[in-house]
């Protein structure tokens, strides 16, 4: 988002600030009234060029709203039907509740809102809410939560001080009150009273019973999370105090936790060869409390005790001289890989932005946080990045420095190991690779790779990947004839000498 753009969202943020002190207040409490003032509701990085207006108002308001509407709390809940349970209570009614002033907002400010068809349920809850209370809502969705906003007794403010057992004998007129009751029409008192206090009871239970699922729904999802990968990868969403620090990702089909610290800085914990840490994560997250989250640094450090951090390291930390021929190459085609991510092509000689573990086969790549995993093949290297968990990246990055994978050789340290090989003499996989790659025979074709370039695939494994052009067929059909070739030329030397 352009800077120009930005101060027109800073001005706009002022402006519904003190549309809503004027709507709210007269009965709002201080210390919301101070929140929403020094708090910052536009948040540059999230507004993306074509935003649609209303998409981008909406958000604010909405934000704004979640700010000092509170409503969720715990409320004891029997899900077995025996034993009560300590739920999270109230947060659909809260979601219904910031939706429904975001639309009234919207309507007496002339606000461009965007509509949110997914929180109509929840809306309709808000609304009937609004019936029993009517304008007393509108300083009491400040101050209550969901229980004390639900208890029958926070009516007689509303309804006067009553015998609420007298008109529970009124129970049976209740279903013609329902059929007939117009809110535009003068009814008995008795039966205006009763109708709140029935609607306020429905949606007391809706509460009760939307409160049930969302728990049984928590349960289930860290039950099946042993069964399913894809449910496991999602189990820390929406359950950290940072959201997106802790991710469970899979490289090479091996597990691992992704831990992001309060400096951005990217660390990978070992959780495929212990079953212990899938059991204590898991335990974790279902053994959290009401509305409770996760400490990512706490429950980092806790990882690290029962399993092993990946060791990532920047290429200019790493002692180059002692990584066999495979890592080396595996590194350079990721430091030099220009689109793996913006802040990559940005700083490529930065290569801090870069971190690589000991084998060559990890690399965290800095500013957006991605992972790629590379696999390193005698005529190509296979790259899969995954970013944000596995949603993996659509777009296809081009490598444009042509010389990785070249390992240069003298014309004696060519022709040694030529005669090493005539002899049957063995070549270890770097001296194979390079006796292949500086084969003169396999020029030409080492040119057409070269003038095509690699290609750096964003995909899942298996199914898009980055490799050198594969034509590994004729290329061992070339080689051979060139080796034998070369053996037959040292046999007539050694003949006539």
């Amino acid at each position: 988002m352009l800077g120009e753009n930005l101060t027109q969202l800073k001005n706009f943020e002022a402006q519904l600030k003190q549309c809503l002190i004027t709507r709210f207040g007269s009965f709002m409490p201080k210390d919301k009234i101070s929140l929403l003032n020094n708090t910052q509701y536009v948040l540059g990085n999230e507004f993306a060029d074509g935003m649609k207006k209303d998409s981008f108002q909406g958000n604010i308001l909405r934000r704004m709203l979640d700010s000092i509407i509170d409503v969720t709390c715990i409320k004891e809940i029997s899900v077995n039907g025996v034993n009560p349970s300590t739920l999270v209570y109230g947060r659909d009614l809260e979601d219904g509740l910031i939706e429904y002033y975001t639309q009234e907002l919207h309507l007496i400010f002339n606000i461009d809102v965007d509509e949110k068809p997914e929180l109509q349920e929840f809306v309709e809850l808000a609304r009937q809410l609004k019936e029993v209370y009517g304008d007393a809502l509108d300083s009491r969705v400040f101050t209550d939560n969901a229980n004390q906003l639900l208890d029958i007794n926070s009516l007689k403010s509303i309804i006067g001080d009553i015998d609420f057992d007298a008109l529970e004998d009124l129970i049976e007129l209740s279903g013609k009150v329902q059929e007939v009751y117009d809110p535009s029409q003068s009814w008995d008192d008795k039966a205006q009273k009763l109708l709140k206090i029935q609607k306020l009871k429905e949606i007391a239970k809706k509460c009760d019973e939307n409160a049930v699922k969302r728990f049984l729904e928590k349960q289930k999802k860290t039950s099946d999370a042993k069964e399913d990968k894809d449910v496991d990868n999602r189990l820390f969403d929406d359950v950290t105090t940072r959201s997106g620090s802790v991710q469970i990702i899979y490289l090479d089909e091996k597990k691992y936790i992704k831990y992001i610290d309060n400096d951005g800085k990217l660390h990978l914990v070992q959780a495929y060869n212990s079953n212990k840490v899938s059991d204590y994560y898991r335990d974790k997250i279902s053994s959290l409390g009401p509305d409770e989250q996760l400490d990512p640094e706490q429950l980092f450090h806790e990882l690290c005790e029962i399993a092993t951090e990946e060791k990532l390291s920047p290429t200019t930390d790493m002692d180059m001289s002692v990584k066999n021929y495979d890592q080396q190459r595996m590194i350079k085609f990721v430091d030099t890989s220009e689109k793996l991510g913006e802040e990559t092509q940005e700083n490529v000689q930065n290569k801090q932005t870069i971190l690589h573990n000991e084998e060559g086969t990890i690399h965290a790549i800095g500013g957006y946080n991605d992972v790629v995993h590379t696999d390193d093949r005698i005529d190509h290297v296979n790259a899969d990045i995954i970013s944000d968990g596995q949603n993996y990246a659509n777009d296809n990055a081009t490598q444009q420095n042509t010389d990785v994978g070249d390992k240069p050789l003298t014309p004696e340290e060519y022709n040694e190991l030529c005669m090493k090989y005539a002899n049957n003499e063995p070549l270890t996989d770097d001296e194979l690779r390079a006796l292949m790659m500086s084969t003169p025979e396999l020029m030409e074709e080492r040119q057409e790779i070269e003038e095509k370039g690699p290609t750096l695939s964003i995909g899942r494994k298996n199914n898009r990947q980055a490799a050198f052009a594969n034509k590994s067929i004729l290329i061992y059909i070339i080689m051979m004839v060139a080796f034998i070739g070369v053996f037959i030329g040292a046999m007539i030397f050694s003949m006539t000498n």
